[in-house]
């Protein structure tokens, strides 16, 4: 699919590389949580992802308690996938 995209999807392993060599958490927490107002993401009141990451999650979590969950699991899978 991404050769179709009109905007090219980012190689999600060089983000450390281009970051100085360290892993900007944060900045990637804020990202998925929000859209960091990156071309592609939706609109910053109502992201691409928003929904997904403040649905309910199965076995009686709140919605919250996934949400927070889903997003730390993402950036550390993010983490764990940079080029050295």
């Amino acid at each position: 699919m991404a050769k179709i995209l009109t905007v090219h999807p980012a190689d999600l392993t060089v983000i450390s590389k281009q970051s100085d060599g360290k892993f900007p958490a944060d900045r990637i927490v804020e990202i998925i949580r929000y859209g960091g107002n990156i071309q592609g993401h939706g609109e910053q009141e109502m992201p691409l992802w928003g929904k997904v990451f403040s649905s309910e999650g199965g076995g009686g979590k709140s919605g919250g308690a996934y949400s927070r969950r889903a997003v730390v699991e993402l950036k550390d899978y993010l983490e764990k996938i940079q080029q050295k």
